[in-house]
C-alpha cells in the first residue's frame, strides 16, 4: 500500500519497498515526475514513518455477560482503520450442578443448584431443607427361633429405622440336633449317609446323601486290539463274586489299511523323483512303496540352449534375452542354459557361452 504525507515542500507518497527499511519517494513539488524515482538515493536512507502512525487497538477477552472485542489497528493521522476489531460474542456460564443433600431424621439437606465454573456466580441458589426428627412408633417383641435372633419390646423411627428405646436382642436359639441313621447299600439296592435334623424346626441340618447300590464285583477283561490284518475283541467284564457276566466281549474285524496316499515328485535334471507310493497311517507300514525315478538326462550339449546341436552366439543370445525377461525357457534348457552351475540362466551364463562359442574356453563349469 502507500501512504500520503503532506510536508513544507509538498505531499510525499511513501511506497513500502519490501526489500529493507527504505521507502522510494514521488513528488510533485520536486518535480520528480517518473513514478518509482528512487529519492532515497540523493537523501540516504528514510526510515519509514507510516507504522509510527499506526495504533494497535487492543483486544478485550469476552466474560461469562458480556462480550470481546478482537485486536484491530488504524492510523492515528487519518484515522483510516486498518484492521477492524470483531465483536467476540459474551461466552455463557459453565453451568455446574451443585447436587442436592438428602434431608435425614436429625440432620438438614440441601435442594440442587447450580453455579458457574468460569466465573463462581451462584444460578440457582440450594436451599436448606430442615430435619424434621424421628417419627416414634411402637414396635411389639418378637420372639427368637433356631437361626433369628428376636428383640425386646420397644420405639423405633418409622422414617429411618433407628431403635429409639429398648428393642434389645434376643439371641437365635440354636438347632436340638437328632441323628438320622445311615442304611448300607447292596449290590442291588441304594443306601444313604447318617444325617441330623432338628426336632424343635424339622430343618435339615446334615443332609442324608443316596449311596448308590454297588453292583457286582466286576473284574475286567481286557480288550485285544484289531489289527490291519487280524481280528481283535472288545473289553468284557464279569462279576468275581457271582461269575456273572457283566459285559460280554464282542468280536472286532480286522481293521484293514489306512491307506495314505504319498504323492511322487517328478524327476528333474538334477534331482531323482519318486513314484506315488501308498503308506498305511495305522500299522506305518508301506502298502505300495514309494519308487526311485533317476534325474533327467539332457541329450543336448551344455551350452546349447536353443537345442541345435551346437553351441554358439544364438545360445549367448538366448541366455541374454531369458535375462531380460524377454524369452522363457523350459526345464531342460534351465539345465543345459545355467553354464556355471549357479543355479539360474543369466547374463554370466551368455558370457561363459560367448567364449565357448569364440573357443577362448573349451568347457564349462558344468558337467553334463
Amino acid at each position: 500500500g502507500s501512504t500520503d504525507v503532506t510536508m513544507k515542500f509538498g505531499t510525499i507518497t511513501f511506497l513500502n519497498s519490501k526489500t529493507e527499511e527504505e521507502y522510494i519517494v514521488h513528488s510533485n513539488a520536486y518535480g520528480l515526475d517518473q513514478d518509482n524515482y528512487n529519492y532515497i538515493t540523493s537523501i540516504g536512507t528514510l526510515r519509514s514513518i507510516v507504522d509510527d502512525e499506526i495504533v494497535i487497538d487492543p483486544a478485550k477477552a469476552a466474560t461469562c455477560t458480556e462480550s470481546g472485542l478482537t485486536e484491530g489497528k488504524h492510523n492515528a493521522v487519518t484515522g483510516e482503520v486498518i484492521v477492524a476489531q470483531e465483536v467476540i460474542p459474551a461466552l455463557g456460564h459453565d453451568e455446574v450442578i451443585d447436587p442436592a443433600v438428602p434431608v435425614t431424621c436429625t440432620v438438614d439437606g440441601k435442594t440442587q443448584g447450580s453455579h458457574c465454573a468460569r466465573c463462581g456466580e451462584i444460578l440457582v441458589a440450594q436451599e436448606t431443607i430442615v430435619a424434621k426428627g424421628h417419627q416414634n412408633v411402637s414396635v411389639p417383641k418378637v420372639d427368637a427361633t433356631c437361626t433369628q435372633p428376636g428383640h425386646t419390646a420397644g420405639l423405633q423411627c418409622s422414617v429411618c429405622g433407628i431403635k429409639i428405646m429398648g428393642m434389645n436382642e434376643i439371641p437365635a436359639k440354636g438347632h436340638t440336633p437328632v441323628n438320622d441313621a445311615a442304611a448300607a447299600a447292596t449290590c442291588t439296592q441304594p443306601g444313604h449317609t447318617a444325617g441330623t435334623h432338628c426336632s424343635v424346626c424339622n430343618a435339615i441340618m446334615v443332609a442324608q446323601h443316596t449311596t448308590p447300590a454297588k453292583g457286582h464285583t466286576a473284574v475286567t477283561d481286557p480288550a485285544v486290539p484289531a489289527t490291519c490284518t487280524e481280528t481283535g475283541l472288545t473289553a468284557g467284564s464279569h462279576c468275581s463274586v457271582c461269575h456273572e457276566v457283566i459285559v460280554a466281549q464282542q468280536t472286532v474285524p480286522a481293521l484293514g489299511h489306512d491307506e495314505v496316499t504319498v504323492p511322487g515328485k517328478p524327476a528333474t535334471y538334477t534331482e531323482t523323483g519318486l513314484t506315488d507310493g501308498v503308506y498305511c497311517n495305522r500299522c506305518k507300514e508301506w502298502v505300495v512303496p514309494q519308487q526311485i525315478i533317476p534325474i533327467l538326462k539332457s541329450e543336448f550339449m551344455i551350452g546349447d540352449i536353443n537345442r541345435d546341436r551346437k553351441v554358439d552366439v544364438l545360445d549367448a543370445l538366448m541366455a541374454q534375452k531369458y535375462s531380460a525377461e524377454k524369452v522363457t525357457l523350459d526345464a531342460e534348457q534351465l539345465y543345459i542354459g545355467d553354464v556355471n552351475n549357479d543355479g539360474a540362466v543369466d547374463a554370466l551364463d551368455a558370457v561363459l557361452i560367448q567364449k565357448y562359442a569364440a573357443e577362448r574356453i573349451n568347457s564349462f563349469p558344468k558337467k553334463a
